[in-house]
């Protein structure tokens, strides 16, 4: 049997699953309803239901315990990996780019990235950023030429 006290009543719980978007958070707030409601009465059958682990119930009742039901109704993000390339390194090779005759290939931008900054980057993520993220396409000519050692260590 759920020990917790609801405050709102069974009609705005349903209200707010009508109006709810999310999943996420429509099924926080089914949680609450089941229990409000006397539909189910353990956590094992809540968490059978809804098909999560019942440890994330358990979460979801401490966060309505604790804050209330307005922090079971926000939609956590979640910040993700940083990116390798820094809006600096961006900035950096946007104006080398627009130097006129700076790299005649993505490889040599590439070279030059991984020279200059000292990071470690595949080929693909440079040319992803200059060709969709810059917006610029270095013209390369059907041939694929050889890359110029001396070439790239004077850039």
């Amino acid at each position: 049997m759920v020990k917790i006290e609801i405050a709102e009543t069974t009609t705005e719980l349903e209200e707010l699953l009508r109006l709810t978007e999310f999943i996420e958070v429509r099924e926080r707030i089914q949680v609450i309803y089941w229990i409000k409601s006397d539909r189910v009465k353990t956590v094992a059958a809540i968490s059978l239901l809804l098909g999560k682990h019942r440890t994330t119930i358990f979460r979801w009742l401490n966060i309505y315990r604790s804050q209330g039901l307005k922090a079971l109704l926000t939609k956590e993000k979640s910040s993700g990996r940083n990116k390798k390339i820094t809006p600096f390194i961006e900035q950096s090779l946007k104006k080398k780019l627009q130097d006129s005759e700076q790299f005649h290939s993505y490889k040599e931008a590439h070279l030059w990235v991984k020279k200059e900054h000292g990071i470690e980057i595949s080929y693909t993520a440079v040319y992803q950023l200059i060709r969709y993220r810059l917006k610029e396409n270095l013209n390369i000519s059907v041939t694929v030429p050889q890359i110029n050692t001396q070439r790239i260590n004077k850039i």
